[in-house]
């Protein structure tokens, strides 16, 4: 048969047949030139794109698409020695595709990413400024806790205020109420972590998966970033009962900060809230001084007044003494046994809570964790 004679009808089916599977499972595509083939005296050439092999011959393709076996001991030197190359070529370009598709199947069966997704670090924390004026210190919370850092609220007190507070729960930590912290902080961390470690099957969900687009996205972008806030403010390596007793509560909320402030600041770019409001200075009422906000689908008016040079939420100073006084009052008349019984009554209520959680951890298949 002559070199270059097209292949018969049962051979052109067996062999569009063969080159579709194999071009299918190597993702190939045409080249943008097609190669010049020579047979072994030299004196016949083709112009043919070649998709394969069979056996000891060449599959190739015309620019009409009409397709030719030729085998290998017809052609010369060259067209023999190129050959072996763009084989060669075609296996690494399959292998290549098979591991991708390896890889993405192994992929979507897992139970998340590897590695975890990591937020981008939030812009560095700025205390608000004492004795600005009102509107610019509205201005300066607003900023810093778009940028997730909540330990703004904090130092927005007066300083008496922080003080206060900061020896109130210092005083509740050394009673033995801080006895009950470590059970539900542990619960958390472990419900936070076994959602946030295992997202990919938490959002393969059917509860997931029945809610709209936007809830699918709610739930993938900001609900996830918040989820691993929780997960970090839980860490019981870093948050325990002990840990809480041995530092002061402001550096407490600033190493807390550090932890969460990138997930906050996350789920605050996915709401698409990161545009600041503007505050603009109104007229004053008596004590109080009226900022103007607007953030650009709602305007209203915040009441405040000047406190030991920080600005506070008009009749704030009233209510916060009230809570202090509330709290060391509870502090320092705790009964044990009656906090003991507490510490049991919410162990046995927090009973179903931990074996529902310890069946998402155990899961080892989508399957078994949406069951």
């Amino acid at each position: 048969m002559n070199w270059l004679t097209p292949l018969n009808r049962s051979n052109g089916i067996f062999l569009a047949l063969i080159t579709a599977v194999w071009m299918m499972s190597a993702g190939l595509k045409d080249p943008a030139f097609a190669e010049t083939w020579t047979d072994l005296r030299g004196t016949r050439t083709i112009e043919a794109t070649l998709i394969g092999k069979i056996g000891n011959s060449l599959v190739l393709r015309n620019s009409s698409g009409r397709r030719a076996v030729i085998p290998m001991n017809s052609l010369n030197a060259d067209s023999r020695i190129k050959a072996e190359k763009l084989l060669e070529d075609l296996r690494t370009d399959q292998n290549t595709r098979i591991g991708e598709l390896v890889a993405r199947a192994e992929g979507a069966a897992a139970a998340a990413p590897n590695p975890l997704p990591t937020p981008a670090e939030p812009p560095s924390y700025q205390a608000p400024p004492s004795n600005a004026s009102a509107d610019e210190f509205a201005a300066a919370i607003d900023e810093q806790i778009r940028a997730g850092h909540l330990r703004v609220l904090f130092d927005a007190l007066p300083p008496s205020f922080k003080t206060k507070l900061s020896q109130s729960i210092e005083a509740s930590n050394e009673s033995s109420v801080i006895a009950t912290y470590d059970k539900p902080n542990d619960l958390m961390h472990r419900a936070a972590s076994a959602i946030y470690d295992k997202q990919n099957w938490f959002l393969s969900s059917p509860r997931v998966k029945a809610m709209t687009p936007e809830g699918q996205d709610l739930m993938r972008g900001p609900v996830l970033s918040l989820v691993g806030a929780i997960k970090a403010a839980t860490n019981p390596n870093e948050f325990s009962s002990s840990a809480v007793k041995s530092l002061p509560f402001e550096q407490l909320i600033a190493k807390m900060d550090n932890a969460i402030a990138p997930y906050l600041a996350q789920a605050v770019k996915q709401l698409g809230n990161t545009e600041l409001a503007s505050y603009e200075l109104g007229t004053s009422r008596g004590p109080a001084t009226i900022v103007k906000v607007d953030d650009g689908e709602n305007q209203w008016d915040l009441s405040l007044e000047q406190v030991e040079g920080m600005w506070v939420p008009t009749g704030f100073q009233q209510g916060f003494d009230g809570f202090v006084a509330a709290a060391q009052t509870a502090s320092s008349t705790a009964d044990p046994a009656q906090q003991q019984m507490a510490i049991t009554m919410a162990t046995a209520m927090l009973a179903p809570v931990e074996g529902a959680i310890a069946g998402l951890e155990n899961a080892q298949t989508a399957n078994d964790y949406h069951a």
